[in-house]
C-alpha cells in the first residue's frame, strides 16, 4: 500500500527564512494533509500447485510513503557558483500579485539537505532539514571555516516554535536555537565540508558535537502562497507516483546470490549428526601422547636444537591438541543434537539460508534466501548403510580419504582441493539420500529512503519493495564443481616457516 499525504485545499502557505522555503502551512500554521492509499500497478500476488502440499509462490509488495509539494512542481533550478541548490519559486503575494522569490538553498522537505560552497575566505555551510510529529520544522545547520581545511566550526540547530502573521507578506517566527561546540572537524573524520554531503552525514556531525547553549529568539520572516494553477489533483498526483515506482528500480539484484546447489549441499550436511571425519580421528588418537609437547630439557637446548623443539611443539598444539580438541566438542555436540522437523508427510526437513545486505547508490538491498530438503528414509538395506556410516562420520568419502593423506592440508593452502572434494561428495550424497522434494525461496527487499522533490517528480517520502519468490521441485540442485587456487597461501608464513625449520639438519 502507498500512502500519499495531500495538502488540504487551505494548506497553501509556505514560511521563507534565511533563504530556505519552509510549508505547506494552513491559515492557522499547522499542516496535516489528507492520506490517500493506493495499491500500486506492479502489486501481484500469484500462486500454483507444487509437490506435496508446498505450493508455488510469487509476490510484489510495495510500501511507502510520500508528500506531495506543489511549489516544487513550479521550482526553476537557478544554481550559482556558491549555492548549487538555488532555485527561483513562483508565489502569490497575500495582495495576489505574483512573484518569483530566489531561494539560495531551496526548499526543505524531511530527511532533505541543502548547502552552500565554500572558499579561502569564507566557510562552507550545510542543512539538514527534519520535521517533527507536531509537523514543526526543524533543521541542522554546520559552518565551517574557510578552506582549504574547512574544519567544522559551529553547530546549530534551530526549532520552530510559533508563527504569526504581520501586515502584507510579513510575519514573526519564533524558534528555538540551540548552539553546539563542534565535534570532530574534517581534518580528523576524513569528511571534505566543501562538498554536498547526506542528511546521515550532518546528522552524525551534530549528534558528536556538544551542546553548550540554548535560547529562544524571534525573527521577520516572508510568508507566500502557492499558486493554485499550479497544484496537481490527487488523480494525476497518484499516477505520477506509480510512474516514478514502477522505473525505480532495476530488473536485477545487484547482490550476488548464492547458488542453490550451495545450499543444498549445506542442507544436506545437516542431515548428518557427527560431521567429524571419524577415519582422521581414530587415527590420530592412537597417537595422541605425541600431541602434547615435550618440555623435558627444553631450557638446556640451544639454538638450531631449540628453534627444531619450539617448531615441533608450535606444529602439535596448531595441528594436533587444537583439532582434536575441537572434535571432541563437534562429537559431544551431536550427541545433543535435536531431531530434524517433520513435514506434514512425516518426511524429516533440513534446511540452510543465506542472507546478506548491501547499500547501492541511494538504496538499500537485502537479499534472503532459504532451501528446504525433506528427505524419506532409505527403502534399500545398502543405502541404508552408507547413510548410517555417512552420518556417524565413518564412510570414506574422497573428503576424508584426502584428509588421511599427510600434509594435504599443506595443499589446500595453495589448491582448494578440500573443498573440490567436498562438493563431489555433496553432489553424491544428494543423488543419494531420497529426497522427495526441495523447496526453494528467494526474498528481495530494496529500500530507497529520503526521495527528494524535483521539478519533475514534487514528491518526497520512502518507499519499500519486497519481492518474494518460492518454488517446489522434486529434483534437488547439485553443488557446481571448481578447482579453486588460494590467492593468498602466504597467510600460513608461520605454519610453513614451523615445517621448514623443524626438518632443518
Amino acid at each position: 500500500m502507498i500512502t500519499l499525504v495531500y495538502p488540504k485545499e487551505d494548506e497553501n502557505i509556505y514560511l521563507i527564512y534565511d533563504g530556505i522555503a519552509f510549508g505547506p502551512y494552513d491559515q492557522l500554521y499547522n499542516f496535516n494533509g489528507n492520506p490517500i492509499g493506493f495499491d500500486g500497478s506492479l502489486r501481484k500476488m500469484v500462486s500454483s500447485k507444487g509437490f506435496f502440499h508446498d505450493n508455488n509462490v510469487e509476490h510484489h509488495k510495495f510500501v511507502g510513503k510520500f508528500e506531495y509539494y506543489p511549489l516544487v512542481g513550479g521550482i526553476v533550478p537557478f544554481p550559482s557558483t556558491s549555492y548549487p541548490r538555488k532555485v527561483k519559486i513562483p508565489c502569490i503575494r497575500y495582495t495576489g500579485a505574483s512573484l518569483w522569490y530566489e531561494s539560495n538553498y531551496g526548499l526543505a522537505v524531511p530527511g532533505g539537505t541543502s548547502w552552500r560552497c565554500g572558499s579561502s575566505v569564507m566557510g562552507a555551510r550545510h542543512y539538514a532539514f527534519t520535521r517533527g510529529l507536531d509537523n514543526s520544522w526543524s533543521y541542522v545547520m554546520i559552518i565551517t571555516g574557510p578552506g582549504p581545511s574547512y574544519n567544522v566550526q559551529y553547530v546549530y540547530e534551530t526549532k520552530f516554535t510559533q508563527i504569526t502573521k504581520g501586515t502584507g507578506d510579513a510575519g514573526t517566527l519564533k524558534y528555538y536555537w540551540e548552539s553546539r561546540k563542534a565535534g570532530l572537524n574534517s581534518s580528523t573524520s576524513g569528511i571534505n565540508w566543501n562538498q554536498s554531503q547526506s542528511f546521515a552525514t550532518i546528522m552524525g556531525e551534530f549528534n558528536r558535537a556538544l551542546k553548550t547553549t540554548g535560547s529562544n529568539l524571534s525573527s521577520s520572516v516572508l510568508l507566500y502562497r502557492t499558486n493554485p494553477g499550479a497544484v496537481l489533483g490527487p488523480g494525476e498526483v497518484t499516477k505520477r507516483i506509480d510512474s516514478f515506482i514502477a522505473n525505480l528500480f532495476p530488473d536485477g539484484c545487484p547482490i550476488l546470490e548464492k547458488h542453490y546447489g550451495d545450499l543444498a549441499m549445506e542442507a544436506s550436511q545437516t542431515v548428518n549428526a557427527n560431521e567429524t571425519n571419524m577415519l582422521e580421528f581414530l587415527r590420530d588418537l592412537r597417537h595422541i601422547k605425541s600431541m602434547v609437547p615435550n618440555l623435558k630439557n627444553f631450557t638446556h637446548l640451544s639454538g638450531l636444537r631449540k628453534a627444531k623443539k619450539l617448531a615441533s611443539n608450535y606444529l602439535g598444539i596448531k595441528f594436533g591438541v587444537m583439532p582434536t580438541a575441537h572434535d571432541l566438542t563437534v562429537i559431544w555436540d551431536a550427541f545433543k543434537k535435536h531431531k530434524p522437523y517433520l513435514d506434514r508427510n512425516g518426511w524429516p526437513t533440513y534446511t540452510a539460508g543465506y542472507h546478506v545486505e548491501e547499500t547501492h547508490g541511494d538504496f538499500s538491498w537485502t537479499l534472503t534466501q532459504r532451501i528446504k530438503l525433506a528427505i524419506a528414509d532409505e527403502d534399500s538395506a545398502i543405502q541404508s548403510l552408507i547413510g548410517k556410516m555417512d552420518n556417524i562420520g565413518v564412510l570414506p568419502t574422497f573428503e576424508n580419504l584426502w584428509d588421511l593423506i599427510h600434509y594435504s592440508f599443506v595443499v589446500d593452502w595453495f589448491v582448494d582441493v578440500g573443498n573440490f572434494l567436498e562438493r563431489v561428495d555433496s553432489g553424491l550424497r544428494i543423488a543419494r539420500l531420497n529426497i522427495r522434494y526441495a523447496t526453494m525461496s528467494r526474498r528481495t527487499h530494496v529500500e530507497g529512503s529520503n526521495i527528494e522533490p524535483s521539478a519533475s517528480f514534487p514528491f518526497a517520502g520512502t518507499v519499500h519493495w519486497v519481492h518474494y519468490h518460492r518454488w517446489v521441485s522434486d529434483q534437488c540442485p547439485v553443488p557446481p564443481l571448481s578447482l579453486k587456487f588460494k590467492t593468498d597461501p602466504q597467510t600460513h608464513w608461520v605454519e610453513g616457516g614451523a615445517m621448514l625449520l623443524q626438518r632443518v639438519k
